[in-house]
């Protein structure tokens, strides 16, 4: 995904799958047969509470962590773990 690269530097990130994660046949038919291609078009057909609820989620995590002074941190052990005590001196 897109968050990857930050990952790879240690900077944590939240991704939103927004449904498109093969749960039932419409979303793995999307997934293999039009995602990221030129039939990727929005339809009327598309529900998207569970985007907005992703989105809200989202939000009020990101509204959380800038009105503290927490940092975002990987689980002990995790791969990224290394990358991102290399940066925690930058970090005030």
């Amino acid at each position: 995904s897109d968050h990857f690269p930050l990952a790879r530097k240690g900077v944590p990130a939240l991704f939103a799958a927004a449904g498109f994660t093969g749960h039932n046949e419409a979303s793995r038919d999307y997934v293999a047969n039009r995602y990221h291609q030129p039939t990727d078009e929005w339809t009327p057909d598309w529900k998207m509470d569970a985007a907005a609820a992703d989105v809200q989620l989202l939000y009020e995590v990101g509204r959380d962590l800038a009105n503290s002074r927490d940092w975002p941190a990987w689980k002990p052990g995790d791969e990224f773990e290394g990358a991102r005590n290399a940066s925690a001196s930058a970090r005030q």
